[in-house]
């Protein structure tokens, strides 16, 4: 997959997955390959392309993921914003085609960045 331009080889992260790749797979995933990533690159802001089309109620999502992977994903990246980016994140919300995961996924990851 792509890597990141001529002189930015590593700036960009794909992590392919197979479809029905289900929440902890992905939070697998992420561990292992995109916050490595994050803490070698230290950004100064993180910013977040918020979208819910993975969830396992979307009609077109390819992945399984549910409410509970979305909440534990928002804590991932809010520890790595405040470990290298001094707290500092975007989050835009994006895409997503269930109502209902939407909202609870929204309302879930705005919770965990209240909190923080």
């Amino acid at each position: 997959g792509e890597r990141g331009g001529s002189g930015a080889t590593g700036s960009t992260v794909n992590v392919p997955l197979p479809a029905g790749t289900d929440g902890p797979a992905w939070l697998n995933a992420f561990d292992a390959v995109v916050a490595p990533a994050v803490r070698d690159f230290a950004p100064d802001l993180v910013v977040v392309s918020a979208g819910f089309d993975a969830h396992a109620d979307d009609p077109l999502a390819g992945l399984a993921l549910h409410d509970e992977t979305y909440t534990a994903m928002a804590e991932r990246i809010r520890d790595l914003a405040e470990d290298r980016a001094r707290g500092r994140m975007v989050w835009l919300l994006e895409g997503g085609y269930d109502l209902r995961a939407i909202a609870e996924c929204s309302s879930r990851c705005l919770r965990v960045l209240a909190a923080a």
